[in-house]
């Protein structure tokens, strides 16, 4: 997650995934692919694994630590559908974890 976010029609970041495959044309100039492969093999970084594919459930409850609302774009280092994702991800389940936190009153938007 990051926090005071670059974008600038958002606040910060939520990445329950990160990484993806260039599966259409508009793939071509990816910002995150460029972004996650400055620090491919820097152990330790969040993205030492590059733009491969990788699910981060610890991160599922990272909203409810913040104390304030801000405008959230989530996952914007991936496609959360990616074919890839297991079959789990992509159950009603999960996305009944995901799309509660998104509700919560005390944040204020989310944007997918």
């Amino acid at each position: 997650m990051a926090d005071n976010s670059a974008i600038e029609w958002t606040e910060a970041t939520w990445n329950l995934v990160t990484g993806c495959d260039k599966v259409s044309p508009g793939c071509a100039h990816c910002y995150a692919e460029t972004f996650a492969e400055r620090w491919r093999g820097i152990p330790g970084h969040p993205y030492e694994q590059g733009f491969a594919l990788k699910l981060w459930p610890e991160r599922l409850e990272q909203p409810l630590k913040w104390s304030r609302p801000r405008m959230i774009f989530v996952n914007s280092m991936s496609d959360l559908f990616h074919e890839q994702i297991p079959e789990w991800l992509h159950s009603p389940r999960w996305i009944r974890c995901i799309l509660p936190v998104s509700y919560l009153p005390r944040i204020a938007r989310f944007r997918y």
